[in-house]
């Protein structure tokens, strides 16, 4: 499994802020790289709730943290 593939399976855990999904199946992983050897991921979010970015970045960083590779 590549480092894309073990990243994208991690956030299949992290649900979209009141719902029951996870934000793979919702569509909103864009892109997944590496700079300086650590993960970028880019979501592309459209919301007027102004704290779903925030609460994403968060949950999204608090399951990556302890990824290895």
């Amino acid at each position: 499994m590549s480092s894309v593939e073990k990243i994208q399976e991690r956030l299949k855990t992290v649900n979209y802020p009141g719902f029951n999904r996870d934000i793979v199946s919702f569509g909103l992983v864009r892109d997944i790289s590496f700079e300086s050897g650590k993960a970028v991921v880019q979501l592309d979010i459209t919301t007027t709730d102004a704290t779903i970015p925030g609460a994403l970045k968060q949950a999204v960083e608090s399951t990556l943290a302890d990824t290895e590779g």
